[in-house]
Formats: structure tokens, sequence, C-alpha cells
């Protein structure tokens, strides 16, 4: 073989060699770049955490990973008539969503172990969320700029609350505010849906025609069990939140709903004893909550215009809202 062939062998193999410790060294960097955006890898969680719009050491891990408590979606959403239902105790509490042609209520019982329902009800896709440490309760249409967004739950946390995280790019959205946190939708924010917390029996007493989310989700759980013991009935939290309004009971439901971008909140068990309530609000005027004969609570401004609700401890409100609070007399 020639020399000058030899030398052009060499030189071949020399530059392929470079080339591969080259693109090796750039695909090796970009790995490194890459997970250095997720943060939450640890827990299956692609989350680009380089996005912020709350502090990053405030976001806890609750205990379970991605999807170890799993939303439901799909096939894993039912429903039955009521009066088929014999496992749902009557006081129970619960989700009722009521349209012109349709009652659907989705039991605390079932929504303890699943914390989501991705769901649609003629035709618009909404999500039924529920927290158990902050016992908030929130519905929220789930377009967001014409685009369908379906919701798991991330196994973080953010001042006690839920982080739900969106399936496309699982980016963390806070429960109770209905806003994109951490990723890349940071910023975006749901719009409340109209939804009542109820028991099973006021429910039934609405709507003959009520059904109920089925057990049959395709999970096996202990549904009627409460996972969380004595939880509700204890002052202290198991995770810490900034700001610990002591002005009530930590754990007091308020029916809470915003106003044209102002907070207001009703002390639930004293206003459903009262049954109506008049709120005297900075921007907004007079705001009047009423109670109906089956405990649904219907909130509206001086034009008459009604607003939805949604239901969270005292706590979660006043860590997350500067606003009117109406307590009773």
């Amino acid at each position: 073989m020639k020399t000058s062939q030899i030398f052009t062998g060499v030189v071949v193999f020399v530059i392929v060699i470079l080339l591969a410790l080259f693109l090796n060294n750039r695909i090796s960097n970009t790995s490194q770049d890459s997970d250095a955006r997720f943060s939450f890898n640890d827990i299956g969680l692609r989350t680009n955490t380089n996005k912020l719009l709350i502090p990053f050491e405030e976001i806890l891990g609750g205990g379970p990973s991605k999807d170890g408590i799993p939303s439901l979606s799909g096939d894993e959403v039912n429903f039955v008539p009521a009066d088929e239902i014999t496992s749902v105790p009557e006081d129970s509490l619960g989700v009722l969503i009521t349209t012109d042609d349709e009652s659907r209520f989705y039991p605390y019982t079932i929504l303890v172990w699943h914390e989501i329902v991705n769901d649609t009800i003629e035709g618009v896709d909404i999500a039924v969320t529920f927290c158990p440490l902050c016992g908030s309760a929130v519905t929220y249409r789930t377009e967001v700029d014409g685009k369908k967004t379906e919701f798991g739950v991330s196994g973080k946390l953010w001042q006690s609350n839920l982080l739900m995280y969106d399936k496309e790019t699982e980016s963390l959205w806070s429960q109770i505010e209905g806003r994109a946190v951490v990723g890349d939708r940071i910023g975006e924010v749901l719009e409340l849906y109209p939804m009542q917390l109820v028991t099973f029996a006021d429910a039934k007493a609405n709507d003959s025609e009520l059904v109920v989310l089925s057990e049959e989700t395709g999970y096996t759980r202990q549904y009627g069990f409460y996972p969380y013991g004595d939880y509700e009935d204890r002052e202290e939290l198991i995770f810490p939140v900034n700001n610990l309004d002591t002005a009530l009971p930590a754990k007091t439901l308020m029916h809470a709903s915003v106003i044209n971008g102002e907070s207001v909140a009703f002390g639930r068990d004293t206003l459903l004893e009262a049954k109506e309530a008049i709120l005297e609000t900075r921007n907004n005027g007079v705001i009047t909550a009423i109670v109906d004969e089956n405990h649904l609570i219907t909130i509206t401004d001086q034009s008459g215009e009604t607003y939805s609700g949604y239901v969270t401890m005292w706590f979660s409100w006043a860590n997350h809202n500067d606003g009117e609070v109406w307590v009773g007399e």
C-alpha cells in the first residue's frame, strides 16, 4: 500500500474519531442542559422548571410521584342513576354540576382518591378538582385559547395545595388559582365553571334525574374510606404555608368567588344557616349570597349578574387571596 494512501487513511480515521468525540460532547452537553431544565425527573415529571412564577423552594413533594394519585378521564369516567347508588352516604359531600339538561354528582368518596376528573358536559370540557389538604373543590373550563387541556396529579404541592400538570407540556398549575405557575405555559389561566358543593341527599333533591360518578373507574381503591384520618378536625397542617391567617380556624370552609378580579369569601356553614349574606366590596359594590332550599348557593352583584363559586378552607383562601370576607353578623 502506498504511503500516501496510509497517510490519507490515518487522517480520515482521526477526523472520524474527532468528529465522533465532538458530536458525543455536543449530545452530552445538550443532555445536561436539557436535564437542568427538568428538576422533577426523579418523580417522572417533565416540567420546565426554568420558567417560574413562584419560588422554586416553595414547591414541595406531597409523597406520591407523578400520577401516583391517578386523575380520571375518558373511559374511566362513567355515570349511573342516583337511585342505583348505595355506597355513598346521604350526608356525604360532593361536587354538583347542573346544566339545562342534566345534573352530575362527583362524590368526595371518589374525588379524594383521584383529585381530578377530566370530563365533558354538553360539549364543554371541564376539570372537576379536589385537594383534600385544602378542602378545595374547584371546577374549571379546560379549553384555553381554543385548545383542550387535560390534567393529571403531579405529586407536587405549593402552599399545601395541589399542583396539577397539563398532559401536553407538563406545566404545573395551582389548583386553587387555576393558573399555570411553573413550566412552558406559565401565566395561562383557567376559567371557573359553575359548581356547587352539596350533600348527596341535597343533590338528589335538586334533580330527580341526577347521575353519579361511578366507582367503576378501572382502579382498585377503597372508595368510601377517608385516607387522611382526622386531618379535617385538627388545626395543624401537614405542609407549611407562607401566611397562616388566624382570623378564623384554619380549616373553616369558605364559599368563594371572583368578581371582576376581586376575591370574596363567605363562611360556608354560617351562610347555610343564615340563608343570605350581604358583603360590601371595595370595587364591586354590594355582593349578595343566597341559599335555596337544597342548599345551593348563588352569588350575585348589584346588577343581578351571577358568578361561579368554589369551596376551600380558610387558611388556603387567605394565603392566596386578599379580598372581602363575610362570616356572619
